[in-house]
């Protein structure tokens, strides 16, 4: 019990603090007990409630740690706390006090503190736009939800098995919410049409604008595959996306093996290299190296060229099979397999983005 609390020690500190904060400023605001009182009430319930909904974003974020990096894990749990905290809970409430009253931040700042009546109001006033930025955001990210291959547990199964069949269908659910924007445009008054369909179009934009680096970010990871093709035929390097790649190093561990007087030398590289890709490495390799040939071979394309084995064979066709059927039973967008000398269908969603760690082992052993 002990031990399990003091994960948790720096945030029982950080609450008390705030409730002190809310009953020193309720007082400060009202010069009386009952002021600081009702202040600390407030405070207590609004804590209480971010706390239990802080439950359920710890159930989502585990499910989305869980696939990422070691080092993504770290940057998840510093700029994405530090972001959703203040970010969203202080500076995204003051940012639009000051767009809607076209004021400073830190007069926005002052105006919460000193004036919370009037900070409320301009808030109020702003309930249009901002109903319309946030619903409109948070519709695409509860379709994106719904209409997902990759999607395993349902709430209603009949409903989400249809949107799934139109998951194929590309940018239906930003069609639907555009729909939905011009009916709320058509029933509104004239003079709230033109700021509720910006603010609109602005929280699409800004889902959409998430999604693009939510796609750069997520780097291909190969290396787990291209590691033991390293190991098994002896290459002197391999270059993978989990790790730096230096064309100088790589330059010394060439140099190295001709000092042994080796005749040639492998090197290995992974999808996703931050270099570029085996061709632009051996672009890179051969002006150090002018006047030696270097060759660049796909091993798709040799594995294509070899002979199968029986079990080959068999595997093939157990999954060629299982892929017609699938097809003819209406479904799409999932990958073949066999675990456990079962046939599964994994959609690609899930395959492409399910991370698999480099064995430090096997890539030390690169370097003996």
């Amino acid at each position: 019990m002990t031990a399990s609390l003091s994960h948790f020690r720096w945030a029982f500190i950080v609450t008390i603090l705030g409730l002190m904060a809310t009953f020193w400023l309720g007082w400060s605001y009202n010069h009386n007990l009952g002021g600081a009182l009702s202040f600390f009430v407030i405070g207590f319930v609004l804590a209480a409630l971010e706390i239990s909904l802080s439950f359920d974003n710890a159930i989502v974020n585990a499910n989305k740690l869980k696939d990422m990096t070691p080092e993504w894990q770290r940057r998840f749990l510093t700029w994405g706390i530090l972001i959703a905290v203040f970010g969203m809970r202080i500076i995204f409430p003051l940012m639009i006090v000051v767009v809607a009253a076209g004021i400073g931040p830190v007069e926005a700042l002052r105006l919460a503190v000193a004036r919370p009546d009037e900070y409320a109001r301009i808030v109020g006033d702003a309930h249009l736009t901002i109903a319309a930025f946030g619903g409109t955001f948070l519709m695409m990210v509860a379709l994106r939800y719904f209409i997902d291959e990759g999607k395993e547990v349902d709430w209603i199964r009949t409903l989400e098995c249809q949107l799934r069949r139109c998951a194929s269908v590309r940018g239906l659910e930003i069609g639907f919410v555009l729909s939905v924007v011009l009916l709320f445009a058509a029933v509104l008054p004239d003079r709230d049409v033109a700021p509720f369909l910006f603010a609109a179009v602005s929280g699409l934009l800004t889902f959409l604008g998430v999604e693009v680096i939510g796609h750069f970010l997520d780097r291909r990871d190969a290396g787990f595959i291209a590691l033991p093709t390293a190991l098994a035929c002896g290459a002197e390097a391999v270059l993978v996306p989990e790790t730096k790649t230096s064309i100088d190093e790589l330059v010394k561990i060439l140099e190295n093996g001709m000092g042994k007087k080796k005749n040639s030398s492998i090197v290995i590289v992974a999808e996703g290299d931050e270099l570029g890709g085996a061709y632009k490495v051996a672009e890179e390799v051969g002006k150090r190296f002018q006047g030696y040939e270097i060759r660049v071979s796909i091993l798709g394309h040799l594995q294509r060229g070899g002979r199968p084995t029986c079990m080959e064979r068999v595997r093939a066709s157990q999954m060629g099979h299982a892929a017609v059927r699938a097809l003819l039973d209406g479904k799409s967008g999932v990958m073949i397999g066999i675990i456990d000398k079962e046939i599964v269908h994994t959609p690609f969603e899930k395959a492409i983005k399910h991370h698999q760690d480099l064995n430090p082992m096997l890539l030390e052993m690169i370097g003996i």
